[in-house]
């Protein structure tokens, strides 16, 4: 954790803060981070046991959250480990003979199990309430399938012993009845912090690159926006509570989001006579400077296509 670049967070505007468990004591390097950095270390204020055990609206400020091992981060600006993201990153160390590394990333999502709850969207603290698709038990077996992570059968066993409890526990999330899809014997994304916009949203300038695009490409963005005056009559409202959200229940100041009814996707742009609404609710994130589209008791979010992303940098070790 020597890499006071790290514990910056390109998301949000604050000062570099890293918190840790509240039952986990201050590792030495931990404690030289404040002279090295700068960085203000904390403890979470209770142990947490489950996924959004602690909501991160209790916290004064967000910050970076302790894991044990280096990892490895997408880049850019995702500078901490994200879930679902870090498979593909096991994958390709696994496949580059850096299994060492490989194995400390999937020991600090275990570790993540343990003391924040479950494998969480990436460690950071605002992402307490939000979990990826469940790829922890894939990262094992592809560990335990490489000849070289472990020293021998005996390690490799005793290791699987510790991992698969864990690996259980955060599998059984998306088997709570918040995350099931209905009667489908699916599961599907859900933030348990409930019906807010997520806090790393708003200072943000990447999702307004991503809605840009979708803009200037109107014969491919595949109708994920519709466009609809600023203020609608009685028609038009009808109109878009059908194609797009109830804008009646949906309180939205000039210029930006103020507050998203559990319904309502509104994407509001610089001040403008025109809005442009989400046609449709799917299942990632939206864009724009905006927040995402919700509904009762928890996030769902419209999917975009892939080159609407703005590209990533190639990932870069973080020494954690």
């Amino acid at each position: 954790m020597d890499d006071c670049a790290s514990l910056a967070d390109s998301k949000i505007a604050s000062h570099p803060v890293l918190y840790l468990p509240a039952n986990v004591p201050t590792p030495p390097k931990v404690a030289r981070l404040k002279q090295q950095c700068g960085v203000d270390v904390r403890k979470l204020p209770r142990p947490i046991t489950e996924l959004a055990g602690l909501s991160p609206t209790r916290l004064d400020v967000q910050g970076l959250l302790y894991l044990p091992h280096p990892y490895v981060v997408p880049g850019g600006f995702f500078n901490e480990m994200y879930g679902w993201d870090s498979y593909f990153i096991v994958l390709g160390l696994l496949a580059d003979h850096r299994p060492a590394l490989a194995r400390g990333m999937v020991d600090n999502f275990l570790f993540e199990v343990a003391h924040y709850g479950a494998v969480l969207n990436a460690n950071r603290t605002y992402y307490l309430t939000r979990s990826q698709p469940p790829f922890l038990g894939a990262m094992i077996r592809a560990l335990l399938d490489d000849p070289d992570a472990f020293r021998n059968r005996a390690e490799a066993q005793a290791w699987l012993r510790h991992a698969y409890p864990l690996a259980v526990r955060d599998h059984d999330i998306w088997l709570r009845k918040e995350h099931r899809a209905g009667d489908t014997g699916l599961a599907r994304y859900f933030d348990l912090g409930g019906a807010r916009p997520v806090q790393e949203i708003p200072d943000s300038d990447y999702l307004v690159t991503a809605i840009d695009w979708l803009v200037a490409h109107p014969s491919i963005h595949r109708d994920y926006l519709v466009k609809a005056p600023e203020h609608p009559d009685a028609a038009e409202a009808a109109h878009l509570k059908t194609v797009s959200c109830d804008v009646q229940a949906s309180a939205v100041r000039r210029g930006m989001v103020q507050r998203l009814s559990p319904q309502c996707g509104f994407l509001s742009r610089r001040p403008r006579h025109a809005r442009i609404r989400l046609r449709h609710q799917f299942p990632f994130r939206p864009v724009w400077r905006i927040h995402p589209s919700l509904r009762a008791g928890g996030t769902e979010q419209p999917a975009l296509p892939l080159r609407a992303r703005p590209a990533r940098s190639r990932g870069a070790d973080r020494s954690r």
